[in-house]
């Protein structure tokens, strides 16, 4: 945390960016990168089921969000016509796209949960009988 509070102290601009935004943009670019050959990989898979599907949309709204976040960054601040448009389609679609990224995550967690209570509700039932 102290190391990020000194970036932001000493921050120096290039460009009219500060080296902060520079390092955010780079760093969630390099993460949507490797979300698009997670995503991939998981989209070669021959079976799938709702669980990998799951994790599929998790994967895919989180690279969604990383490249909107990375926009939102990136022309933050800029005075045009096309940076106003695009910093105000993008942070809407940061939160939008975290909202639905959490609400298929509580999904895949219930969904996971509910197999794993109904195996061990009929392995207990088994068991005693």
């Amino acid at each position: 945390m102290h190391f990020f509070r000194t970036m932001i102290k000493y921050s120096t601009e290039i460009d009219g960016m500060s080296v902060l935004s520079i390092f955010i943009i780079s760093f969630e670019f390099v993460a949507f990168i490797i979300s698009l050959i997670i995503l991939s990989i998981l989209c070669l898979q021959k079976n799938k089921n709702q669980k990998d599907k799951d994790i599929l949309w998790i994967v895919f709204l989180g690279a969604l969000l990383l490249i909107s976040d990375c926009l939102a960054e990136f022309y933050k601040g800029n005075t045009s016509e096309f940076g106003y448009v695009m910093t105000h389609l993008c942070n809407p679609l940061v939160f939008m796209f975290n909202y639905l990224e959490m609400g298929m995550l509580a999904k895949y967690l219930y969904d996971s949960l509910t197999n794993v209570l109904k195996r061990k509700k009929y392995y207990f039932i088994s068991s005693v009988f």
